[in-house]
């Protein structure tokens, strides 16, 4: 019978049953202990960013996400600029953050500025720039599947990564197109432990597509329960704009402080019942 990891030379476990890989990420350890991302998004205000980065700190963050959605067109500052007050904010905050990179040229100024670099879902099978997050970035690299994409489509594209000299690669579960019409994708977490099975790498869920603040809540509580290694939940900062609040994704600061302890209560509870989370 043809072992699921039939082609990968690095990405997979291979007779490895028990090894995993862990390893730093700033102040946090990437395939430890739960590792929960904060996402936030602020346009143009260095204050605001700040004081968001740090709530999210207190209320359990271990690292945080940014996300610029109209930075570039608003204020056009260049992307170095841009990457450079992330580096100001992460300090100022004191937690390690995690940004995307969309082009090869915009790899090494991230990976100055970040702890993390993101290749999104759309960018999963970009194979210039994932040899170029491989070739000259010796950050970790999540690597987010694509909607369409099979595991082993998945794994291949962490492959490119591994085989150009980056070991630090994490995989990120994010949502899947189904029947379902709904929602734009549907997360599919039985992946999850599926992948692992399969590879020695880490593996993140993100939430961001996941609904309202009771599927968020549930779903995570599930992704720590299937082997996640970490989670990225959005969190919506407060504004001024009622109907801003109505539209915006993700959940209040004020929950996110309270799922926090339920997911790590949750892995708590899997160790406790014996089964092994790896």
């Amino acid at each position: 019978m043809t072992p699921p990891w039939e082609g990968l030379k690095l990405a997979a476990r291979g007779d490895r049953k028990t090894d995993r890989t862990v390893f730093g990420a700033g102040s946090l350890r990437i395939g430890g202990a739960l590792a929960v991302f904060a996402g936030i998004a602020c346009v143009g205000d260095k204050a605001l960013a700040i004081a968001a980065a740090r709530s999210v700190k207190e209320a359990g963050a271990a690292g945080f996400r940014w996300t610029e959605p109209e930075a570039a067109a608003v204020d056009g500052t260049d992307a170095a600029g841009r990457f450079a007050r992330i580096r100001e904010i992460a300090k100022r905050a004191g937690l390690p953050v995690l940004v995307e990179v969309t082009d090869t040229k915009d790899v090494s100024p991230a990976a100055e500025a970040a702890d993390v670099l993101l290749v999104g879902a759309a960018n999963m099978q970009n194979f210039s720039l994932l040899k170029e997050v491989g070739r000259s970035c010796s950050k970790p690299v999540v690597i987010v599947r694509g909607w369409h994409a099979k595991l082993m489509e998945w794994l291949n594209s962490a492959e490119y990564v591994l085989v150009e000299g980056n070991p630090r690669v994490i995989l990120c579960e994010a949502g899947i197109r189904s029947f379902e019409t709904r929602s734009r994708v549907v997360l599919d977490l039985s992946a999850v432990p599926a992948v692992k099975a399969i590879s020695h790498l880490p593996v993140l869920v993100d939430l961001d597509r996941a609904g309202g603040p009771g599927e968020i809540e549930r779903l995570g509580l599930a992704a720590v329960a299937a082997g996640a290694d970490g989670l990225v939940v959005d969190v919506a900062l407060p504004t001024d704009s009622a109907d801003s609040a109505e539209e915006s994704n993700g959940i209040t600061l004020a929950e996110f402080g309270r799922l926090v302890p339920m997911l790590a209560a949750m892995g708590d509870l899997m160790e406790g019942l014996g089964i092994d989370r790896s």
